[in-house]
Parts: C-alpha cells; structure tokens; sequence
C-alpha cells in the first residue's frame, strides 16, 4: 500500500507540475486563477480572455470534463458530512452495545469441569472494520433500514438543507470563488489532510517511531500551520472585508506596466 500511495501522489504532483509550468510558461503573471476562464473564446472576437486563439470545441471539451470532475468530487466530499450530520441530529448510524466484544473484566471464569462455549453472536467481533464486515455480509439492509420509517423524510430534508446552503453561499461568494477556495484551502485542507494526521500519528506512536522520522515530522507540521494561519488570514481578509482596487487593473500579481494591458496577443 505505501508504495501504492507513493506513486499515485508522485503521479499527480507531476500532472499538476505539468499543468501548472505549462499555463505560466504561456502567459506568465497574466494567468487566471481558473485555467478554464482564460481560454474560453469570445463569441464576438474568436479570442480569449488573454488575447490568443483557441479552439472552442476543445474548450467546451474541458469545461464538461471539469463539470463531471466536480460532480464527483462533491459526491465524495459531502457524503461524510452527510452521515456525521445524520449521527448527530437524527441519531442514525449508531453502533449498538451489543455490536462491541465485552471487555475481559466482564467474563467470568468458567468453573471447572464447565465447557466453554464459543460465542456465536454479532458482539464476538473484536474491531469496527470487523462490525462494518459482518453489515456487509447482510447486504446492506441493515444501514437501509435507517432509511425507512421515521426517518425517511428527516434525512431528506437534512440533506436538502445542507445543499440548499452550499448553493446559497455559491451564489453569494460567486465573485470570491478563487478567495473562497484559497480560505477553506488553508484552513480546513491544511488540517484535515496534513497537520492532524501527523500530529494524531505522532501522539499515538510517540514512542515507536525513530527520530528521522519524528524530526520531519514536527517540521512539516509548524511550517503547514504557520503558513496555513497566513494564507487563512490573507484569503479571510480578501473574502470578507476586501480593500477597494483600481477597476482597471486586471492582473494585479503583474509589474505595474503589465496590470492594464494583456501583453500576450496571438493576433499581434
């Protein structure tokens, strides 16, 4: 499985490198922060936003690519939030007493000469991924059965709820996207993906794990949250009190005599 991830991160990274070195290359500073606004043609002109060419059935192309990208991808991401939301307001999806191995402290010692009988029960099992295969073995009725009955109409209105407010603050924060997704980037992404994971593998096996592991480690963790609170703090401040900007420049990441006027053009 490590060498697994190891390739696939190592796969990625040179795809995002690749895109990444390809777009600057092309267009330097210039370059929109969303790769599909920059060469989408203009229904007018033939040119995109920079200036140049493009063919537009490609264009198309990629805008369906991204859209089938980011349907997936918010299946993938909203789905956890669903089922914790669904544990924690309408009590779904909450393990038994039963479904858990009595502790050693509570079995008693068989007497002698008494047989001791093994226990046939769902509780025999010894760990969550244990329960969650014994559920699989019944097809999965017992998780539908959650479905049925009283909360048949709750979980629904519970997720209508949440898209209802995914799709409230799209459309309000829709000229912010890029500052949006730059706030949640750092905040939650740096600690969900990068800081706790380490900070929770560290704690757990503190003890177990060498120093030319530990040191790294600890490294990596300061220098994602520092620069993590940084970028949470730029990206907040840019989303929500934003400072007033001459309506003319258009690349502001430019020198001053590249802000107002698209130095690419394939016209030219």
């Amino acid at each position: 499985m490590p060498r697994v991830v190891f390739v696939t991160i190592t796969f990625i990274s040179c795809l995002f490198l690749a895109l990444a070195s390809s777009g600057y290359s092309a267009v330097g500073c210039q370059i929109s922060g969303n790769l599909l606004f920059s060469i989408f043609p203009n229904a007018t002109t033939g040119l995109s936003k920079l200036g140049f060419h493009s063919d537009k059935g490609m264009a198309v192309l990629a805008y369906l690519f991204m859209q089938l990208h980011i349907t997936i991808a918010f299946a993938v991401i909203v789905s956890p939030a669903f089922y914790l939301l669904e544990r924690m307001v309408l009590g779904m999806h909450k393990k038994k007493l039963e479904d858990f191995e009595v502790g050693y402290q509570d079995i008693e010692t068989p007497a002698g000469g008494e047989e001791i009988k093994p226990r046939a029960s769902k509780g025999s099992v010894v760990s969550m991924a244990d329960i969650e295969r014994v559920e699989e073995n019944d097809g999965g009725e017992a998780e539908a059965r959650e479905y049925r009955g009283a909360n048949a109409i709750k979980y629904v209105i519970l997720r209508l709820v949440v898209v209802t407010i995914l799709v409230v603050a799209s459309v309000a924060l829709k000229d912010h996207f890029l500052d949006l997704q730059d706030f949640i980037g750092a905040s939650a992404v740096t600690m969900i993906c990068i800081v706790l994971p380490i900070v929770f593998y560290l704690k757990k096996l503190w003890n177990k794990i060498p120093m030319y592991e530990k040191i790294p480690a600890l490294v990596v963790v300061v220098v994602c949250f520092v620069l993590g609170c940084y970028v949470t703090y730029t990206s907040g401040k840019n989303l929500f009190n934003p400072d007033s900007t001459d309506p003319e420049i258009l690349f502001p990441f430019c020198d001053a005599d590249e802000q107002r006027q698209i130095y690419y053009n394939a016209t030219a």
